[in-house]
């Protein structure tokens, strides 16, 4: 945001702009109103600063939502809650259930002490520490697999890793960690792409369907073209737009 000379004026520390939204959801919650998704009737739903974190924990390695953060917190600020409310319109389905699936994958892979030790550390300055490793242990059931299953995987099987260097969810250097012991590996990394964008790039396709057929892919290099931000305030530009402003 600092290197954007124009979203920069009107946020110039957006830290510190994140921290004075989030205290006034703390003192007072906003609320917005979205459509139930089971009786499909208007609701209001108050957003405190956990809703705000967990939103924002959501998106935060996602490329196209990315971009609309700055506003997203400047019109808060403002008392302007048009932006959040297409956030919450977006993933109010999110908070009718879980997925088994994520929430057993999650329990049973664990962590070793030393990992714990280090989510433990890192949760004291991190905005994000409570929607992230929040554990749900004490409410779903699922055996952890134990430290032989975290182990380095050895294979030599010929394999391909993808990221992107926006992807909060799955950062280069985690699939860096696992290829240690895959010798037959390539890791393409997706320049300005989040966890959603980086299978869809035409070149990255590409790259995939030739692995498949065994050629070489370790000199591939696929990049989107850097992040714009959206404008705090006014009509964006077309090519940098996005939903929550069109509405």
């Amino acid at each position: 945001v600092a290197a954007d000379p124009e979203v920069s004026q009107q946020v110039p520390d957006l830290m510190a702009l994140y921290r004075r939204v989030a205290a006034k959801l703390d003192a007072t919650p906003a609320e917005v109103e979205v459509t139930n998704p089971l009786t499909e009737e208007p609701m209001v739903v108050k957003v405190g600063s956990y809703g705000l974190n967990l939103m924002m924990r959501f998106d935060v390695g996602d490329a196209s939502d990315l971009p609309v953060f700055p506003r997203l917190l400047y019109t808060m600020d403002q008392g302007d809650y048009s932006v959040l409310t297409w956030f919450v319109r977006k993933r109010i389905t999110s908070f009718y259930g879980v997925s088994g699936m994520s929430m057993t994958m999650d329990e049973a892979s664990g962590a070793t002490p030393s990992r714990w030790q280090q989510i433990a550390e890192q949760s004291e300055t991190s905005a994000f520490a409570e929607v992230t490793n929040f554990g749900a242990g004490w409410c779903w059931e699922a055996p952890d697999l134990g430290d032989e299953f975290r182990a380095p995987l050895v294979s030599p099987v010929r394999t391909l890793f993808m990221s992107g260097t926006l992807d909060f969810n799955t950062p280069p250097y985690q699939a860096e960690e696992v290829r240690w012991g895959m010798a037959n590996s390539y890791h393409i990394v997706v320049g300005h792409a989040g966890h959603e964008q980086i299978m869809y790039h035409p070149e990255a396709q590409k790259a995939i369907i030739r692995f498949l057929k065994g050629e070489d892919v370790s000199e591939v290099t696929v990049s989107y073209p850097p992040l714009e931000f959206i404008p705090v305030t006014g009509k964006p530009k077309l090519r940098n737009s996005h939903p929550s402003v069109d509405d």
